[in-house]
């Protein structure tokens, strides 16, 4: 069965940004019939699509710009929302942010968009190889064969700033 929506409905839109979207979906769900589609849960802490190609065909055009589930999905990371993965729970496959919650639209304004474009998980990742190559680099050694000495024209240049003391 077709889930029919308003063109507006909710007035006033809490936010024009994805994060407001979301929550004016999910605010509207019951009202409008389709949380068998997507729904808040836990409380009210996490909220889970049920039906993706009913939430892709009717919800979304709707709602957001997006017309791929995959779209969506790279929006909550975008967002910094956490997929929940916990085996065996009822809210596996749902979708939760600390800001994020129902009935507190007064928190959606600390939700903003991640710096790098990407997930925090893969920002983590991204920083988590930075240091480890930078820590390898900066490593102190007391082997001077094979190093680059300041007379060697034809050596690439690399400048660390590295804080720890000159060998004597």
């Amino acid at each position: 069965s077709k889930v029919t929506i308003p063109s507006a409905t909710t007035s006033p839109s809490p936010s024009t940004a994805f994060p407001g979207k979301l929550y004016e979906m999910l605010q509207t769900s019951a009202k409008y019939g389709f949380e068998h589609i997507v729904s808040w849960q836990d409380s009210g802490r996490s909220f889970k699509v049920h039906d993706s190609k009913a939430f892709v065909s009717e919800i979304m055009p709707k709602f957001f710009k997006q017309t791929k589930y995959k779209s969506f999905q790279r929006q909550l990371n975008l967002y910094g929302f956490s997929r929940i993965t916990t085996l065996g729970s009822a809210l596996k496959g749902g979708y939760s942010h600390p800001h994020f919650l129902c009935g507190r639209l007064d928190r959606l304004h600390m939700i903003s968009r991640l710096q790098n474009g990407g997930s925090a998980s893969s920002a983590a990742a991204a920083l988590s190889s930075s240091s480890s190559s930078v820590a390898s680099a900066s490593a102190p050694t007391n082997n001077h064969k094979g190093t680059v000495s300041d007379n060697d024209a034809t050596a690439p240049r690399i400048s660390l700033d590295l804080t720890m003391p000159s060998d004597p």
